[in-house]
């Protein structure tokens, strides 16, 4: 299964820095040296819960 909203690493630099969003659909507001970050998105990876069973289809 893969969750298509953005969220999580790699986070990129916000053009409006003046009225950020939140750096992802579930989270508070983050900021770096940088500025306001926002999640990039899902960028090909999969994260899983540890506690998930591994199925080989």
């Amino acid at each position: 299964m893969s969750d298509a909203e953005p969220w999580g690493p790699p986070y990129v630099v916000q053009d409006d820095q003046e009225g950020p969003k939140p750096a992802q659909s579930r989270a508070p507001l983050v900021c770096r040296e940088e500025g306001f970050v926002i999640s990039a998105g899902v960028q090909g990876t999969v994260l899983m819960h540890p506690e998930a069973p591994l199925v080989a289809r």
